[in-house]
């Protein structure tokens, strides 16, 4: 996707490109589903789309955000105005560049942009969460539409504003039982899965990959319900013996599944691995600890729908609500890869801080401040790479976005009672795969007791720091493989982008492992690619 809209002019936009479009309205992308006072309507006709935009759509931001349900990016022409706006989550991506005449819109950058250049801010900010949090991108200048955006483009005088809609949920119940509801929220998220593969042959192959955690066997069970287990292929990758990879395999045997196994080693991540990898995520997450592409290269010799659980564990409550308020660096610093009141993470700068709470909040939605930073930003970094890895072959789907699931499991007043009932929905559904150990509890199974779990728990600590054992990690053991992956060639770059002692303390200690992991991902794209390091 690559369009320019002129700012000035009451020209008709060019939009042949487009997967869907009229004079008015074009859409990239797949509108899975409308929701509207006259109920839910999945794979609404384009027609319907548009009447229920020019319907519902008062003011400038249009109300149909939380209504279109999907993967898609849409420009609508109203009253000599252009709104551009994506979905909810924005699942499809797109970027935006302003020139003094047009704005530029396009779903990659690198091929799409000559010459890019790194912004020294994102850096730090990549550098520290492994992408750049907010509406900005690592390349100056370029912008992305975050979950609840509309960009405004007034063609009478060229002027563009940007607002934001509230996307997440209210809290419109009291009283909420999770028991009670257990079983209406499997129903909701069978639902969602059935109506998502509604539009495929029932012949097509269905690939789920599978790992040690939860949200891959609830995804592979809720399949199982709705078709037969000759249909399904699980791909397990990570290095042998590493919790991942050998729990992934007993997952897809307990359920009588076909299993591909991709075992991984150091010599997976040389440096023109790396490097694709790196292409594939146009730049915008660190991929050097992510699976190498030639595991989806695989994966895609046995279909191109993958069912996957990428987003559940935001979704279904890892993290908990923070005792009183936080100010907002703190807050935005607790998904960093240092610890908040490490001095590495002086390099971010108040005003990046800033830009990443563009969400409007208040008492408008159940969630607070720490989940409304961590749906808008962390979530949309998975969303973002996880749309990738070889996009052009694969259709990643995953009803744990479904608009009635997610907005009845995040009523839940408390998240701890929420992870509490979604892991009573796995047991209680699926009793032979929750009977397997979980990576989640450190190796105990979902259905074990709290004791179980605590000792397992314990146990892994012990595992970790006497042992060195690191089975939990889901590809290989990157801290003890770190200098035959990375190198020693980064000290010049991080000279080049950090205050002295800081690069030096990123280069020389050894519990900043993975920052140095991030930092190798921006030397690839300034050797490998045509990106500027001003």
């Amino acid at each position: 996707m690559k369009i320019t809209l002129p700012r000035r002019g009451n020209a008709t936009p060019d939009f042949a490109a487009a997967d869907f479009h009229s004079e008015n309205l074009a859409v990239w992308g797949q509108v899975d589903r409308l929701h509207s006072v006259k109920g839910t309507r999945w794979l609404p006709e384009f027609a319907e789309i548009e009447r229920h935009l020019e319907e519902t759509s008062t003011t400038d931001i249009p109300d149909s955000l939380k209504d279109l349900e999907g993967q898609f990016v849409a420009v609508w022409r109203r009253n000599e105005r252009l709104r551009i706006f994506c979905d909810r989550f924005a699942l499809k991506q797109v970027y935006y560049r302003v020139t003094a005449d047009s704005i530029e819109l396009f779903d990659r950058i690198m091929g799409n942009v000559t010459s890019p250049a790194i912004d020294r801010d994102s850096a730090m900010a990549f550098l520290l969460f492994r992408f750049v949090p907010g509406r900005r991108t690592l390349f100056r200048s370029i912008t992305r539409l975050m979950p609840g955006d509309c960009l405004i483009l007034d063609t009478r005088n060229g002027e563009i504003t940007i607002k934001n809609a509230t996307v997440y949920p209210r809290l419109s119940q009291t009283g909420f039982d999770p028991e009670a509801n257990r079983d209406g929220l499997h129903s909701l998220f069978r639902e969602a899965m059935e109506a998502r593969l509604r539009r495929y042959s029932p012949d097509e192959r269905l690939l789920i990959p599978t790992s040690g955690g939860m949200d891959s066997r609830y995804i592979l069970g809720t399949a199982l319900e709705l078709t037969s287990a000759d249909r399904l292929v699980c791909m397990t990758y990570g290095m042998p013996g590493s919790f991942d990879f050998e729990i992934g395999k007993a997952v897809a045997k307990a359920a009588g599944v076909r299993h591909v196994a991709c075992p991984l080693s150091p010599d997976d991540y040389g440096e023109e691995s790396l490097a694709a990898s790196c292409r594939d995520a146009d730049g915008q997450i660190s991929v050097t600890t992510e699976p190498p592409l030639h595991v989806y290269s695989r994966l895609a010799e046995h279909g191109r729908i993958v069912l996957s659980g990428y987003v559940g564990d935001s979704v279904t409550g890892r993290k908990k609500r923070s005792e009183g308020g936080l100010p907002r660096r703190p807050l935005a610093l607790k998904d960093a890869i240092c610890s908040p009141g490490d001095a590495v993470t002086g390099v971010l700068t108040d005003e990046l801080v800033e830009e990443s709470f563009f969400y409007e909040a208040g008492g408008l939605t159940v969630l607070g401040p720490e989940e409304l930073w961590f749906f808008t930003n962390h979530f949309t970094k998975y969303s973002t790479y996880c749309i990738f890895k070889l996009k052009e072959h694969f259709t990643f789907l995953t009803p744990f976005v479904d608009h009635a699931f997610l907005d009845g499991l995040l009523q839940v007043p408390d998240r701890r009672v929420h992870r509490k009932l979604y892991v009573s929905t796995l047991v209680g559904r699926f009793p032979k795969l929750a009977a397997i150990p979980c990576k989640s509890f450190n190796g105990a199974a979902p259905a074990a007791g709290e004791f179980r779990k605590r000792l397992a728990f314990q146990w892994q600590r012990f595992a970790i720091h006497a042992l060195g054992d690191r089975r939990s990690l889901n590809t290989i053991d990157f801290r003890k493989h770190e200098r035959r992956v990375l190198g020693t060639e980064l000290q010049a770059l991080a000279k080049k982008l950090l205050p002295p002692d800081t690069a030096v303390r990123i280069c020389e200690e050894k519990s900043l492992f993975l920052v140095r992991y991030n930092l190798k991902c921006l030397e690839l794209l300034a050797t490998h690619f045509d990106v500027r390091m001003d």
